[in-house]
């Protein structure tokens, strides 16, 4: 019986948290479905040099403006893809646009994701991440706390990005 209240909030009681962290769970699944799913096809099969080498530019940048975040295990695989990104890759690629394209000042480093279709795309990606990695004042902004938040004690990985939703640094989390 008491398996049954766990499952299910009698009416008028509040849901346990066992219940809000498997629904806040199953929502963040979604989302990062949902940006998964809207990866462009290439207009020609990607190379999986250039895919690994976006990857690698996206983990480098992460790990200067978010140390400890999780890196990128994209495992090439011989051949072409004739495919959209893999969402290990395009994910992070789009959760990392949205957070630069919100930050006034920095709209010189943002792509639309709908415009990785070929290898050249994924290079000037990977390009743009390596002027990101360089460029001071981005990494600055994206390592101190939001306007109007109160520093974090001991700032460090766990500092959000300006813009960043609770959701968003729990998908970030879970890549």
């Amino acid at each position: 019986m008491a398996e049954e209240n766990q499952q299910a909030p009698v009416e008028g009681q509040a849901p346990s948290p066992e219940q809000v962290g498997g629904a806040q769970m199953e929502e963040q699944q979604a989302q990062i479905q949902a940006i998964a799913e809207s990866a462009p096809m290439p207009e020609k099969p990607f190379t999986q040099k250039a895919i690994k080498k976006l990857a690698d530019a996206i983990d480098a940048f992460v790990e200067i403006a978010a140390p400890g975040t999780e890196k990128i295990n994209y495992e090439t695989a011989s051949g072409k893809l004739n495919e959209p990104l893999p969402p290990v890759v395009y994910v992070p690629f789009v959760v990392t646009m949205t957070f630069i394209d919100q930050m006034p000042g920095f709209e010189k480093f943002v792509i639309q994701p709908e415009t990785l279709t070929s290898d050249p795309a994924l290079a000037k990606a990977a390009a743009t991440f390596g002027m990101m990695a360089k460029d001071k004042k981005l990494v600055e902004a994206l390592k101190a706390p939001p306007e109007g938040a109160a520093p974090q004690q001991g700032g460090g990985p766990d500092a959000a990005m300006p813009g960043e939703t609770e959701t968003d640094e729990e998908i970030m989390n879970m890549m």
